[in-house]
């Protein structure tokens, strides 16, 4: 954000060149070996990054009194393995260096189009739908353009007042609560044919997915089926909301075909997405490559991964 706002140089922070979006998937070292919620803030941040783009505007405060002439550390181990396959996973990609750069902007502008949701967000995160709104702006979008009109107003869709200050959620979790206030009154003895426990159930069921995403890249072999977090979630399923959805209705399912049917879909999707560790991740499935999380990003470990539960 303070590089976006004008404060740092983006020369002054950690990078990596736009190009690793074109590192091939049988290399050792490629982009969709990162956590899905990695990949959707790293893809605008390639696009800032690499275009130096910052804008101000009159509300933009001046910071240059906090800074004292210093520049942020940046512990860009560049000597560290992963680096080096990195450098020499780019240096196999055929085509002129120019060819290649033009063509990893491209591949990740259209990375982030690809995954906006209905309701304007990229992938219903706030922090991946905020870059993302400034790095179209950085490839020439207009303010106007559909894309950032509706990505600002899913923003807005999170907002909420807390406290009497508006507070920005991270994402919303309409799925998750529902699966977990269902269960719990069923768990409490409300009978599961009760209008309130039937009416989540139909929610639930009309928020099973049935799109191939980005979870099918490492899970090849299986249909979906699954749950996400949020109301407007359509490709980004994940374990957790998945087995909270089925547990809300194992009642329904057992006399009801519709349920059934959405039953045995998403128990085939959740065992289809077991580790090779026997353990299960959030979202993807064998994305956990501990040597990503030398990356210079903070708590990169729970980040950058997508290791198998610990809890």
């Amino acid at each position: 954000m303070l590089a976006l706002t004008g404060q740092y140089k983006w020369s002054e922070l950690p990078s990596l060149p736009i190009e690793v979006i074109l590192l091939p998937n049988a290399l050792p070292i490629n982009f969709f070996d990162l956590s899905v919620f990695a990949r959707a803030n790293l893809a605008p941040l390639l696009i800032l990054s690499d275009s130096g783009f910052s804008m101000q505007s009159k509300w933009t405060p001046d910071l240059s009194h906090l800074k004292n002439g210093r520049s942020p550390e940046a512990p860009f181990l560049t000597e560290h393995p992963i680096f080096a396959l990195i450098a020499q996973g780019i240096q196999s990609l055929a085509g002129l260096p120019e060819e290649l750069h033009a063509l990893a902007v491209n591949k990740t502008e259209q990375y982030m189009i690809r995954r906006i949701e209905s309701d304007g967000t990229f992938e219903c995160y706030f922090s991946s739908t905020f870059l993302m709104i400034f790095a179209l702006l950085a490839r020439g979008y207009e303010k106007k353009h559909p894309f950032i009109v509706n990505a600002i107003s899913g923003i807005k869709s999170m907002i909420s007042p807390i406290d009497g200050h508006l507070h920005v959620q991270y994402t919303t979790a309409n799925v998750w609560n529902t699966a977990l206030i269902s269960d719990a009154l069923q768990e409490a003895g409300m009978p599961y044919d009760s209008e309130v426990v039937q009416r989540a159930a139909r929610y639930l069921l009309s928020r099973q997915q049935t799109k191939y995403g980005d979870w099918a890249i490492h899970n090849p072999h299986s249909a979906p089926g699954g749950w996400g977090f949020s109301d407007g979630n359509t490709i980004n399923p994940d374990v957790d909301d998945s087995t909270a959805a089925l547990r809300s209705f194992v009642s329904p399912a057992s006399s009801q075909s519709r349920f059934r049917q959405a039953w045995d879909s998403g128990i085939q999707w959740v065992v289809s997405m077991q580790n090779h560790d026997g353990g299960w991740p959030a979202f993807e499935k064998n994305v956990d490559k501990q040597l990503l999380t030398v990356l210079p990003i903070d708590k990169g470990e729970d980040l950058l991964i997508d290791p198998s539960s610990r809890i």
